[in-house]
């Protein structure tokens, strides 16, 4: 007599496989959605960083004398149009954004030949679950 079907043996093999595959599918799609999200807050940061580039191309009166800083928010560069408003990628594009406590700290080192040539650039992107490391303690004061 021939017998059809799977033993119970063979059926509970073929779900621990599926149990394993599922779990190594899981933490590879976790792990890319965490990239994403890390390169969207990266992203932030170049963006906020060629946003105040140009905003001193315009206002270069604002620009920090030599072995001093200034800081500009977010916001401001919002308001004067050379930043769209960075909406919070953690929360899926919600209402939620990153503009609130954002900054970027601008510091002039030295001059060369009286040009504004050796200015660092420090974004602060405060985000719902993410801060840049280059964040100081305290917000910097003033802030332009």
């Amino acid at each position: 007599m021939k017998k059809n079907g799977f033993t119970l043996v063979e059926l509970l093999a073929a779900i621990v496989i599926l149990g394993i595959l599922m779990t190594i599918a899981t933490t590879a799609f976790s792990n890319m959605l965490g990239n994403a999200t890390d390169s969207g807050y990266k992203d932030f940061e170049s963006s906020i960083k060629n946003a105040a580039i140009n905003y001193f191309v315009d206002h270069t009166s604002n620009l920090p004398k030599v072995g001093s800083e200034v800081a500009i928010s977010a916001k401001t560069l919002i308001r004067d149009g050379y930043l769209v408003s960075m909406k919070d990628p953690q929360t899926g594009g919600k209402a939620l954004t990153c503009d609130q406590n954002s900054y970027i700290v601008i510091k002039q080192a030295t001059s060369v030949n009286g040009y504004n040539l050796n200015l660092t650039y420090s974004p602060c992107i405060v985000c719902s679950s993410y801060k840049s490391s280059t964040c100081k303690a305290t917000r910097p004061s003033p802030m332009l």
